[in-house]
C-alpha cells in the first residue's frame, strides 16, 4: 500500500493505492478486503 496525502492531493482527500499481483495469495486478497470493509464500516 502507498498513501498519498497533502500536498500530492487536496487536504482532506488522502488516498491509498493498492496494487495486486500474481504473487499475492487468495488469503492476501481476502485479508485486504476485510481490512477495507472494516475501515468503511468504522466511518
Amino acid at each position: 500500500m502507498t498513501a498519498f496525502s497533502f500536498p500530492v492531493v487536496a487536504k482532506g482527500a488522502a488516498r491509498i493505492r493498492v496494487q495486486l499481483s500474481a504473487a499475492h495469495s487468495a488469503e492476501d486478497i481476502e485479508d485486504i478486503e476485510a481490512c477495507v470493509q472494516a475501515f468503511i464500516a468504522s466511518r
